[in-house]
């Protein structure tokens, strides 16, 4: 074991497994020959460490920071497994929260952002794009009982254009305000032709 010093801040005392001389080579272009380290196997990084909040990581550890692949567990059975960056997560993993809900998907600063699939424990479901840690963009939800969504979310919510499908055929197709339909749109009750009409705040006014 040796002492980290390959950052300025390391953190004093942090200890990491030896890398082999066989593992570095040297560049002698120079007056000055310099020491070229050459990225030893993942598993040569990997610890398991106690952290501040009591969890637990396991994995890929740089200068005292998390970085690369690690599993992180916390005591109330929160899990998370995939990259880290600087100490976040970052990249793409898989986070357990403690009601059982599953995000599998990509992640910026510890929350979810970009492209990314969340389980909820009650059987419903969003496929589609987050931003720091929102349903934003392009996506879809289901309901457990049948109902879908297929469209544009924002700050967690219906906005935008969408259509919203019952379990039992019937469907809207049109404008979203805060999870509501409002706006131009056109709806199906499952019998005869679909109708056009104006919502507002979820009502028919028009």
């Amino acid at each position: 074991m040796f002492q980290c010093l390959c950052c300025e801040e390391a953190k004093a005392g942090t200890q990491f497994e030896f890398v082999s001389v066989d593992q570095f080579s040297f560049d002698h272009s120079n007056e000055t020959p310099q020491k070229v380290l050459k990225a030893p196997p993942h598993e040569l990084f990997e610890q398991t460490i106690t952290l501040g909040d009591g969890s637990t990581y396991t994995g890929q550890i740089v200068c005292s920071t998390r970085e690369g692949h690690g599993k992180q567990i916390w005591s109330d059975g929160v899990l998370y497994e995939g990259q880290f960056v600087n100490d976040m997560r970052c990249g793409f993993g898989c986070l357990k929260t403690k009601d059982g809900a599953v995000y599998t998907g990509s992640f910026q600063n510890d929350m979810a952002h970009g492209s990314g699939m969340r389980t909820y424990s009650n059987g419903n479901e969003y496929r589609g794009q987050w931003v720091h840690g929102e349903k934003h963009g392009e996506g879809s939800f289901s309901w457990a009982d049948g109902r879908m969504y297929e469209g544009e979310f924002a700050h967690g919510q219906r906005h935008g254009r969408g259509s919203f499908k019952w379990g039992d055929g019937a469907w809207f197709r049109g404008e979203f305000q805060e999870g509501k339909e409002h706006g131009e749109g056109l709806v199906y009750d499952g019998r005869g032709e679909p109708i056009s009409g104006v919502w507002a705040e979820g009502k028919r006014v028009k």
